[in-house]
């Protein structure tokens, strides 16, 4: 059970360790579209003298939201870590189960072995019992003896 729970975790913090790296490339994608859309709206303002106020306008707009995908690609930069380190983590404690999981199954085998020298000792003793049981009813028998039950 929880080394399904463990294989959920490790799936899960791939599946965002993904999602975050997707996120990461087209914020990247974005930057470099609006980086493309600055440079060419400053080319633009410089070649137009009366529209040079609305273009800088423009160009704040670009920068500002240049600067919002800067900082979101930190963020997730952040995550995409975090992520990174919890599926260390679930890694390691997966290789503590595997572990675990071997030195039981070799304590399981270790059982399995006393079990089949005990039960090879019961089938030895019963074999000694029934000669024993044998070798009391031709005692009997040698005696001139009733049948009677020799073990009472």
């Amino acid at each position: 059970d929880s080394w399904q729970a463990y294989r959920a975790a490790i799936a899960r913090a791939k599946s965002e360790l993904a999602e975050v790296r997707t996120q990461s490339t087209s914020a990247k994608r974005t930057a470099a579209s609006l980086r493309r859309d600055a440079a060419r709206k400053q080319d633009e303002l410089s070649k137009s003298s009366g529209e040079t106020d609305a273009e800088a306008a423009v160009r704040r707009q670009l920068e500002d939201r240049l600067e919002q995908r800067e900082r979101e690609i930190t963020d997730e930069r952040a995550r995409l870590s975090e992520a990174v380190a919890a599926q260390d983590a679930l890694a390691a404690e997966l290789g503590e189960a595997r572990a675990n999981l071997a030195a039981l199954e070799a304590s399981e085998a270790a059982g399995r072995e006393r079990t089949a020298g005990v039960e090879a000792e019961l089938e030895e003793i019963i074999a000694q019992a029934t000669e024993a049981q044998e070798l009391g009813k031709s005692l009997q028998k040698a005696a001139g003896k009733p049948r009677r039950r020799w073990f009472r």
